[in-house]
This record gives structure tokens, sequence and C-alpha cells, in this order.
């Protein structure tokens, strides 16, 4: 079963390269293209707090020059902490929370924050591979914490 529906989507990742790669051609630029995976990506992560869940994160915290973490509710623009509040967004989001809970928990940012996180995570999920391995890693931290077990068998679905 796993094993279809990853030469499923190994086929319409083939389509959709030629796709851009034609688009590109006779447009001269590469289209972004949002398929169904990209919006089906599932964690199966158990219900938690938005507190624990921001705690999972600090290992993937990025460092000052002093070595000091720099929290995720933090205002900074530094590129590898707005991925991670954006796969915070998403993982808080498919947990179930609303969008105002989710912005509050990262102080005084606005749900509407939240709304372009979530564009930008699954956007970024379709075209960046570095990203989704990050978020896979982060995923499968989470889990195995929360678990003690791997979640290598759900990485299919993206």
């Amino acid at each position: 079963m796993i094993e279809e529906e990853y030469e499923k989507l190994k086929t319409q990742k083939e389509l959709i390269e030629t796709f851009v790669e034609e688009f590109n051609k006779r447009l001269g630029y590469r289209p972004i293209v949002i398929t169904k995976t990209a919006q089906d990506v599932s964690p199966a992560v158990e219900l938690i707090s938005l507190i624990e869940l921001k705690e999972y994160f600090n290992p993937f915290l990025p460092t000052t020059k002093t070595g000091k973490k720099i929290p995720l509710e933090s205002k900074s623009r530094i590129s590898e902490l707005v991925e991670l509040r954006h796969m915070y967004f998403y993982l808080a989001r498919s947990m179930g929370y609303k969008l105002v809970a989710i912005a509050r928990s990262l102080n005084k940012i606005d749900h509407t924050t939240v709304v372009h996180g979530l564009k930008t995570f699954h956007n970024l999920m379709e075209v960046d591979e570095k990203y989704k391995v990050k978020f896979l890693t982060i995923l499968n931290y989470i889990k195995t914490l929360k678990n003690g077990a791997s979640i290598v068998a759900d990485s299919h679905k993206i």
C-alpha cells in the first residue's frame, strides 16, 4: 500500500516537474504549483498544549553570537526563526487550535500573521526540499519525545 502511494506521488512529482519546465520555457518564469500532497501533510501528533509544543522547538532555535537561544516568540526576522514559527503554526493548527490562540501563544502577534505563516508553510513544503526535510526532522523529534517511537513511515505522505 505504501509503495503504491509512493509510486503515485513519484509519478505526480514527475508530471509537475515537466509542467514547470515547459511553463518556464514558454513564459520565462517558474510557477508555484500547489498540489494536494502539500495540503495533506498530516503530522498525527497528539493534542498537546501550545506551551509544550513551543518547548519542543527549543533545540532547533537559532542562537545569538553570545550563544543565547532566540525564543520562538521573539520579534526577530531571522529566516531560521521565521521558518520555525511557520512550522509551529502548522502543527498547532493541525492539532485544532484556533488562529487567535496560536497568535497569543507567541505574544502579541495578530492572527493574520498565523494565516500568512500557514500559507507560506504550504508553499515552502511544495517547492523547498530542505524546508521539507527540516520539518520532517522536527516532526520526528516531537513524535519521538511524545510517543517514544519514530515516525519514518509517515514521511511517505509528503
